[in-house]
């Protein structure tokens, strides 16, 4: 990382969308492009120099990878958390809706195809996933090259659009590394812990909206810089320095519809992070597997908690009865020795008979008898008597999904929590193992 380009952040620079560049300090482009040199083939490498670049860049992670590339991606950020939180909570099977986007789709795989590598180069030089890069860069001025990443400015001349005070450049790479490269940037990056192979699009996604500022976040409005072009973005959009309009509808696709095209994954919805409990300290107003998983702990002990990944007002009251039972700090967040309490004496997995969204609300551990699950592999799309019997199962041990008989995205997700709470891979899907596991975990609470 170019240490020497780090510098403060000035005060107030994620005032409003339109102001999330922070001023940047002058550094001289010769010594800029000193540093690129000793990491680059030439100076003013070809398109096939970057293209021998990127793909020992690529080489160089595989290497020192290893067997690492399966595990799963853990964070806990410390000034992000608040961003971070509200992203993994509600990316969740969010779906692309591209109809209207149709040129812009296109234009980004043109723009892909034929410039992959030069984003890979610079994905190399600061650490941060080539996708995310090409988006931002879609986003800043429609992936021309002619322009500073930072602001989307022409390049060659000083620079007229917030941030003004950056060094002129002739060159995108460099351009796009300085952009990248302050400290404010540097830190977000490393309080995600993003690196080139990051597939986190909750972290992605916090990125994206530092990136642009914070005005639609600490307004509590959902930012279509990040989100336009999905099923979670309908309409609303700062037309004007400080000045939001409803009405407007971004016309722009957003930086993680961009990243999920150039995955390849357009048809599939997005996939929030596999968060198990433990690996953050809970509080209000955060969203995820892991807060699942503490309201069904605290279901064990009678708190009768919708379980809907929503840590609100209800789950902090019943963390504070709960810790002050155990003679803990009631500070109603979740944090080490509450976790460790509740894990220790999990409760008999009681669920009140007022949970939201469930047709069937298990009341007698009678009805828990017998439950036969069949034999067949139950996974989404699934539907019978089998599937409704696994549903009454996982409502009984605090999961607030619906019993229909039908294997849809919320069943999928409350044996994922299951999977996880045993110790089996999270695939959403009831083999031989989740089934066994499934009876053994009734048999030793009913």
């Amino acid at each position: 990382m170019l240490a020497h380009l780090q510098r403060p952040l000035q005060q107030g620079a994620l005032a409003e969308p339109e102001q999330a560049r922070r001023e940047a300090e002058v550094v001289s482009l010769d010594e800029l492009r000193a540093l690129l040199s000793q990491q680059r083939p030439a100076p003013h490498g070809s398109s096939s120099d970057l293209s021998a670049f990127g793909a020992a860049a690529r080489a160089g992670a595989e290497e020192t990878q290893g067997d690492d590339t399966d595990r799963r991606e853990t964070r806990n950020p410390t000034f992000t958390a608040g961003v971070y939180g509200k992203h993994a909570g509600q990316i969740e099977g969010t779906t692309l809706k591209l109809n209207r986007h149709a040129w812009s789709v296109n234009r980004l795989k043109e723009i892909w195809a034929a410039h992959q590598a030069r984003y890979e180069a610079v994905a190399a030089q600061v650490g941060i996933p080539a996708e995310l890069i090409a988006a931002l860069h879609f986003r800043e001025s429609s992936g021309n090259f002619n322009t500073y990443l930072h602001q989307g400015d022409p390049l060659g001349r000083p620079a007229v659009n917030h941030p003004r005070n950056i060094p002129v450049f002739h060159r995108w790479e460099d351009a796009a590394i300085h952009a990248l490269s302050d400290s404010h940037k540097t830190g977000i990056q490393d309080d995600l812990d993003i690196t080139e192979d990051t597939r986190d699009l909750a972290a992605l996604g916090t990125y994206a909206e530092y990136y642009n500022g914070l005005g639609y976040h600490n307004r509590g409005r959902v930012s279509p810089y990040v989100y336009s072009g999905t099923d979670h973005y309908t309409g609303g959009k700062y037309v004007r320095d400080g000045f939001f309009s409803s009405t407007a509808v971004d016309q722009q696709l957003g930086v993680l519809a961009m990243v999920q095209v150039l995955r390849g994954q357009a048809d599939s919805p997005m996939a929030g992070p596999d968060l198990v409990l433990g690996d953050r300290v809970l509080r209000e107003g955060l969203r995820g597997n892991d807060v699942r998983e503490l309201q069904t702990l605290l279901n064990g002990h009678g708190a009768g908690l919708t379980v809907d990944g929503d840590y609100g007002p209800g789950t902090t009251a019943a963390v504070i009865r709960f810790q002050r039972a155990q003679g803990l700090t009631t500070d109603g967040q979740a944090g080490e020795a509450t976790i460790a309490a509740l894990q220790d004496n999990p409760g008999r997995g009681q669920v009140s008979d007022t949970t939201e969204d469930t047709d069937i609300t298990v009341s007698t551990t009678s009805e828990l008898q017998g439950l036969d699950l069949g034999r067949a592999l139950l996974q989404e799309g699934s539907h019978g008597e089998k599937v409704r019997a696994l549903q009454e199962a996982l409502v009984y041990m605090g999961q607030g999904i619906t019993v229909d008989g039908f294997y849809g995205r919320s069943t999928r997700e409350a044996v994922r929590w299951f999977q996880r709470s045993r110790g089996l891979s999270a695939d959403g899907q009831v083999g031989p193992d989740t089934r066994a596991a499934l009876l053994e975990r009734l048999t030793g609470i009913i």
